[in-house]
């Protein structure tokens, strides 16, 4: 930025950060040849900006601009959370121990173990369903982060986090697992847009929350004009003991609003 002139060395002198005819900021050049400033004058967006050096003790004034390269200025991150659609969500049930099917299914309980996580005293997994209308979310935005928030409601029988490895979520961007987002029996083994997109974390007790957050490609199935659907399931299907162990979290149904599952989505 700095032109040539007869002296050697780092620059001396001031440097004024414009756009336009508007002065941003002022900054002396700095030991090491630099001169910088921090802004909350600009919006989001591409913008020119004119650096004016003005040299001191001798230096030549200069200037320099990043037309070629315009700053960008991102727009401030926004964090909205969904919470999920009640007459959607609920829990179904493996139909046999290896079926890998699902065969009965509830979705309409408001209780502490109306989604459940786990597998029943006949060694069938159960897996839940979640889903949230993201539709508000603008079509052009970045997704930024995504977290998905279950809140423990009870435990039956021996943590399954213990005993069954991972607690996967899957999410699904179409028209729902099985083709609608209604839940249905086929929501079990239904495709994914996204397999293990996330881990949900131990909640240690009743009243805690259990979290995910969405990894790359995660983020890139949450739907902006419909519904997002989210799978929970343990790695394990059972641990062959023949009894229950299950989690249960709060539905979209619970007569608390507080206790409802939460889909946390920051995006700019």
């Amino acid at each position: 930025m700095v032109a040539s002139n007869p002296l050697a060395g780092t620059p001396f002198g001031q440097v004024d950060f414009k756009e336009g005819s508007t002065i941003l900021g002022r900054s002396i050049v700095d030991a090491t040849g630099h001169a910088s400033i921090v802004t909350p004058a600009l919006s989001a967006g591409n913008h020119n900006i004119t650096a004016e050096f003005v040299g001191f003790s001798g230096w030549l004034n200069s200037s320099g601009t990043n037309s070629g390269t315009p700053q960008v200025v991102n727009p401030a991150p926004i964090t909205v959370t969904f919470v999920s659609a009640g007459a959607e969500d609920g829990w179904v049930l493996e139909s046999g121990e290896n079926t890998n099917a699902g065969g009965s299914l509830n979705d309409n309980s408001s209780n502490s173990s109306a989604l459940r996580v786990g597998d029943n005293n006949q060694d069938r997994q159960y897996r839940t369903v979640v889903s949230f209308n993201t539709a508000s979310i603008p079509d052009g935005a970045t997704i930024v982060s995504v977290t998905l928030r279950l809140l423990r409601g009870s435990l039956t029988g021996t943590n399954p986090f213990t005993t069954h490895g991972t607690c996967w979520v899957d999410v699904q961007n179409g028209s729902g697992f099985s083709g609608s987002t209604m839940l249905q029996n086929g929501d079990f083994q239904a495709a994914a847009t996204a397999v293990h997109a996330a881990t949900l974390s131990n909640a240690a007790s009743d009243g805690i929350w259990s979290t995910g957050s969405l990894n790359a490609a995660g983020l890139a199935a949450l739907n902006k004009t419909g519904t997002t659907q989210l799978r929970v399931y343990f790695n394990l299907d059972d641990n062959d003991d023949t009894g229950n162990d299950y989690l249960g979290y709060y539905s979209g149904e619970n007569g608390t609003a507080a206790n409802r599952p939460q889909l946390v989505v920051t995006y700019q």
